[in-house]
């Protein structure tokens, strides 16, 4: 019974990408980036501290530190196609 919720997901996910994949990514590549930056400083942290996966204070401060700024950076990326723009007519129209 799983595997049919599992697969109606994909394919709600699937069918959110195809049509309307640009707003989708836009919402999507902060919250990847957030992700990586978690992982990355709590990886970090553990290669220099010779501990365990997130199994310090400092682990989860620089992991939560790490997301935050890989956040911002990603959303800032996206920024652009936020802005509002003036086509050729003079009509002022927002990017999809």
């Amino acid at each position: 019974m799983q595997d049919w919720v599992v697969g109606l997901l994909a394919i709600a996910v699937g069918a959110l990408f195809c049509f309307r994949g640009f707003m989708t990514m836009r919402i999507v590549i902060p919250i990847w980036g957030a992700f990586t930056g978690f992982f990355l400083g709590a990886g970090l942290i553990s290669a220099i501290t010779d501990d365990g996966f997130l199994r310090s204070a400092l682990a989860w401060v620089v992991a939560i530190i790490g997301a935050v700024a890989q956040f911002r950076q990603a959303d800032r990326m996206s920024a652009p196609m936020r802005q509002t723009r003036a086509d050729a007519g003079g009509r002022e129209f927002r990017a999809a």
